[in-house]
C-alpha cells in the first residue's frame, strides 16, 4: 500500500509533500518505502494469486472483496522484478503507475 500511495503522489505531481508530511508526521516512512521497493518489488508476484484468493473467499462470504482485488492487481504490477534486488524506486514507481 505505501507504494500505490506514494505512486499515486508522483503521477500526481505531489510526491514531495507526501514525503514532507511523511517526515513531519511518521519519521522514516518515506525511507521505508525505499526500502520497500527494493526488497518487496522482487518477491510481490508471489501474493497477487494470495490477493485473488482471500478477495474470493470474502466475496463468497458476501462481504467486500475490492481492496484484495486492488492489492493483487498492485502485486501483479510488480511482477517484471520478480526475484530482481535492483529495482530503484523510480522504476517501481513507474511499473505501479503504467501498470506493470
Amino acid at each position: 500500500m505505501i507504494l500505490a500511495l506514494r505512486a499515486a503522489a508522483r503521477h500526481y505531481r505531489v510526491e514531495d509533500s507526501l514525503v514532507a508530511e511523511w517526515n513531519h508526521s511518521i519519521p522514516g516512512l518515506a525511507e521505508r518505502s525505499i526500502g520497500t521497493a527494493r526488497g518487496s518489488a522482487r518477491k510481490a508476484w508471489r501474493f497477487e494469486g494470495e490477493m485473488l484468493e482471500i478477495a474470493k473467499t470474502l466475496s463468497d462470504a458476501g462481504l467486500p472483496a475490492g481492496f484484495h482485488q486492488a492489492a493483487a492487481e498492485i502485486f501483479g504490477r510488480l511482477g517484471l522484478f520478480k526475484d530482481r534486488s535492483d529495482a530503484s524506486l523510480g522504476e517501481v514507481m513507474d511499473a505501479l503507475v503504467m501498470g506493470g
